[in-house]
C-alpha cells in the first residue's frame, strides 16, 4: 500500500451531531480527492458507519487499526476542522508520522479559505523564472519543521530558502536560512495553519553569548602588580 494518503481530521465528541458533521466534512473532502484522482483512506469516512454497530468510537479503540494503515501509507493529510489541535486521534497520527518519516500536509476546510490541494499544485506548477513566495510549512532533515513565509533568498551566488517565522506570544519571530540539499518537503498552506503549526513545532533560535564589558582591572582593585 503505496501512493496512499491517509486523512486525519477530528471525529470523537460527546455529541453525535458534532460526529456526524465530521463525517459528512471529511467526507466531502475524501471524495473531491479521489475525483481529482488522489488516492485516499479516510479512517472516519471507514469507521464512522461501523461504529454504528456498537463498537466503541474512542481513539484508544481505533488505534491499531488507524496507526497501521497510516504506516503503510505515502503520506499523511491533516484536514483542519474545528478541534484537531486537540484531537488525541490527529495528534497520535502527526507523531506517528513524523516518527516514521511520513510526509505530512495540512488543510483546512474551503469555508475558512485555507489551502486546498488545487493550490499545491498550481504552485507545483510554477515556472522556474517564478519566485516562490507564499506561507508554507517546511521541513527539513533530522525530523525538524518550520512554518512561516517562505521566500527565496541568494547570498554568494547560492540559492537559498528563507522562513520568516512569525513570533508566537512571547516567543521571539525569527528568520531560518535553508539550503536546498537540507529540505525534505515544502507545504503551501495559510497563514493560520503555518502560524498553528509554528508555534506547535518552535524550533529556539540560536543565542549569542555576549560576555560582560566591565572586565576587572588593576587599576579597579587599586593593586600594583610591577
Amino acid at each position: 500500500m503505496k501512493d496512499i494518503t491517509y486523512i486525519a481530521c477530528p471525529y470523537t465528541d460527546a455529541d453525535p451531531n458534532v460526529r456526524a458533521a465530521r463525517f459528512e466534512a471529511v467526507t466531502r473532502f475524501a471524495a473531491k480527492l479521489i475525483a481529482a484522482g488522489e488516492v485516499v483512506y479516510s479512517p472516519i469516512s471507514h469507521s464512522h458507519a461501523i461504529t454504528r454497530t456498537g463498537l466503541p468510537i474512542e481513539w484508544e479503540f481505533w488505534r491499531r487499526q488507524d496507526l497501521t494503515l497510516l504506516r503503510a501509507s505515502s503520506g499523511l493529510l491533516v484536514y483542519c476542522l474545528d478541534g484537531w489541535q486537540t484531537s488525541t486521534g490527529v495528534q497520535a497520527e502527526i507523531e506517528a508520522a513524523e516518527e516514521w518519516g511520513i510526509p505530512i500536509r495540512y488543510c483546512q476546510p474551503e469555508q475558512d479559505l485555507g489551502y486546498t490541494l488545487d493550490v499545491c499544485k498550481e504552485r507545483s506548477d510554477m515556472s522556474e523564472n517564478e519566485r516562490f513566495d507564499c506561507f508554507a510549512i517546511v521541513e527539513v532533515m533530522g525530523h525538524q519543521t518550520y512554518a512561516g513565509r517562505v521566500s527565496e533568498q541568494t547570498i554568494g551566488g547560492c540559492a537559498l530558502v528563507r522562513v520568516d517565522v512569525a513570533p508566537q506570544g512571547e516567543r521571539p519571530g525569527y528568520t531560518k536560512l535553508l539550503g536546498q540539499g537540507a529540505i525534505f518537503a515544502i507545504t503551501p498552506c495559510s497563514e493560520d495553519v503555518a502560524r498553528t503549526v509554528a508555534e506547535q513545532s518552535y524550533n529556539r533560535p540560536i543565542t549569542i553569548y555576549d560576555p560582560p564589558s566591565n572586565r576587572l582591572t588593576c587599576e579597579d582593585e587599586g593593586e600594583d602588580y610591577d
